[in-house]
């Protein structure tokens, strides 16, 4: 937990207790005045749903896994509750649309549990309009979705999703507004594009409303969701001879110094080098799931991981001051082999690659197969 985090833990009763005395509710565009447990309320029966699992089977992490390494603890959530629940007349908060009981609390499962207290929902600032929704509806709306990022969009909003077959035919899916064209895309190729309800950061007061819970939480180990997805959404033909994928990083943080030098490095060794920003969602996933050894810098263009078959290799270029297990934790569940290469960095993940260093991990990579 944070320092922020443990210090609204303390000081957050007393700001929400005087907002809830001076200001408005949060029904009138105010803040919550608490959390609540959907896992709690199946347990006791107040609520319909089901808790889909109380924990996943987790691969063995490695004891020199970048989930460990980064210090992030993402290998201690394996005993995540999944679950999805029914409410009528329910009514979702703006902007991260966790939706509330009737004192006015919010739903600790839809704000991430841990991440609960750091959520944008306590930072409202007066959402005066309610937008009424008849029928059925759920959501994949989360803070983590809301800016149009790739590995959120397909790892903490679509892996929703798997909750989809106990809901009534006719659910619409509640989906941010001015998505990206893959995640348009994304949806037709799950099917989907016409049952979706665009949503910016407003109010909703849903008929019936049909919760989905996160797989897993962000950033961790997760084989449910991504099994999921990857059903969905790829298909693997046999393999013939290798194929290896530099990826480029195009970006305004995390980026490479010596940006051509190791672009034209990877390239003379016989990687193909790409940049999947200026690619559609179709060409990534079938350049990746052909892919036997992928490297590049941390950052969402890996998460076409997701698409990988079993048994290829992972390069990732870790800045020191940004390192993140989130994409060595998407390869154990998908079956690859990862690797970490700790570069120095400045605040904002800026790296200058040495040459030298990569040689021994390139090799390792090629040797795939």
């Amino acid at each position: 937990m944070s320092r922020r985090e443990q210090i609204w833990r303390v000081t957050g009763p007393f700001f929400r207790l005087a907002g809830r005395i001076l200001g408005p509710s949060v029904y009138e565009g105010g803040l919550p005045v608490g959390i609540f447990s959907e896992a709690t309320c199946i347990t006791a029966g107040t609520i319909k749903g089901v808790i889909v699992f109380d924990g996943q089977k987790l691969p063995l992490i490695p004891p020199d896994s970048e989930i460990v390494a980064a210090g992030l603890q993402q290998h201690k959530f394996g005993a995540w509750q999944c679950l999805w629940t029914q409410r009528d007349d329910a009514f979702l908060a703006g902007p991260s649309l966790p939706h509330t009981d009737s004192h006015g609390r919010i739903c600790s499962e839809a704000t991430y549990n841990v991440h609960t207290w750091n959520d944008p929902v306590w930072h409202r600032k007066g959402h005066a309009t309610v937008r009424n929704l008849s029928g059925d509806y759920t959501s994949i709306i989360s803070r983590w979705n809301m800016g149009g990022n790739y590995y959120h969009w397909f790892l903490d909003g679509l892996t929703r999703l798997i909750h989809l077959n106990s809901f009534p035919p006719c659910c619409s899916i509640l989906i941010p507004r001015a998505l990206p064209p893959y995640a348009r895309r994304s949806l037709e190729l799950l099917g989907l594009a016409d049952r979706v309800e665009e949503s910016a950061e407003e109010d909703l007061r849903i008929e019936h409303y049909w919760f989905a819970g996160p797989t897993m939480l962000t950033g961790c180990p997760d084989p449910a969701g991504v099994k999921w997805l990857r059903a969905q959404l790829v298909t693997h033909s046999e393999i013939k001879g290798a194929r290896w994928i530099y990826v480029e990083r195009n970006a305004a943080t995390r980026g490479c110094t010596n940006a051509i030098e190791v672009r034209e490095w990877f390239s003379a060794r016989g990687w193909e080098v790409i940049d999947p920003g200026t690619m559609t969602l179709d060409e990534q996933i079938t350049m990746f799931s052909k892919a036997t050894a992928v490297a590049g810098i941390h950052g969402a263009a890996m998460t076409n991981l997701l698409w990988m078959p079993p048994c290829g290799k992972v390069i990732e270029l870790m800045p020191s001051k940004r390192r993140n297990g989130c994409y060595a934790a998407l390869a154990l569940v998908v079956g690859l082999q990862h690797r970490s290469v700790v570069i120095p960095s400045d605040r904002r993940g800026n790296i200058h690659v040495s040459i030298q260093h990569l040689e021994s991990f390139s090799q390792w990579a090629e040797n795939s197969y």
